[in-house]
């Protein structure tokens, strides 16, 4: 839940600053219009010409941006076409979309379950549920999925919530959840702090 009228005069701020931008304020800027769901300025106002973001960004290539500003293009793409999946493409150059899906699968090879994951993930074998572990779906990578009946769990640890209130959950693990179900997959959300065990060591451990 946010303000409506002090994120659109935010939003109405950055478009007119855009050009200031560096990359990063550029690409920060992107993603948060889709994590906020602004698909009016984030999608529909899509001509690269009419968007200030958009066209700032267009004159940058993959050399320009570290690979964290590169995962967000990828999922302001990934908003952009199932927002819009009538277009063809999302309005930035193919080069820099293909090293943003890059930067992203780099990521997600890297990914390592969390002691709290593999917890989580005996108890529904236990209980029968089959699924996969640290799979990619949908352009995402998801700690469980069961691909048969489009459910995903995402086992959350500390570094997906604010440090206060603790409940309060970071953008990234919004739009992740949004993206997924708009793909039409259900996602179920274990926060660390309500799954039995030693809290303290989940904590420590920054599960991912």
């Amino acid at each position: 839940h946010y303000d409506k009228a002090v994120v659109d005069e935010l939003c109405e701020k950055a478009m007119e600053k855009a050009a200031d931008f560096n990359e990063q304020g550029l690409a920060n800027t992107l993603w948060s219009l889709a994590t906020l769901g602004l698909y009016d300025k984030a999608v529909d106002s899509s001509v690269v010409s009419q968007n200030p973001i958009l066209y700032r960004l267009s004159f940058f290539d993959e050399l320009d941006l570290k690979a964290e500003h590169l995962r967000q293009i990828h999922q302001y793409s990934l908003f952009f076409s199932l927002k819009q999946p009538h277009r063809q493409r999302t309005p930035l150059p193919e080069s820099l979309l293909q090293a943003a899906q890059k930067a992203a699968e780099e990521e997600y090879k890297s990914a390592q379950s969390s002691d709290l994951h593999k917890q989580v993930s005996r108890q529904l074998r236990r209980l029968g549920w089959g699924h996969e572990s640290e799979t990619v779906v949908g352009g995402l990578s998801v700690d469980i999925v069961q691909r048969s009946s489009k459910v995903v769990c995402e086992v959350d640890g500390p570094s997906h919530f604010c440090r206060e209130p603790r409940d309060r959950e970071l953008g990234q693990t919004f739009l992740k959840r949004q993206l997924l179900q708009l793909q039409g997959f259900k996602v179920v959300n274990i926060p660390y702090f309500e799954w039995p065990g030693d809290e303290k060591k989940s904590d420590d451990s920054r599960s991912k």
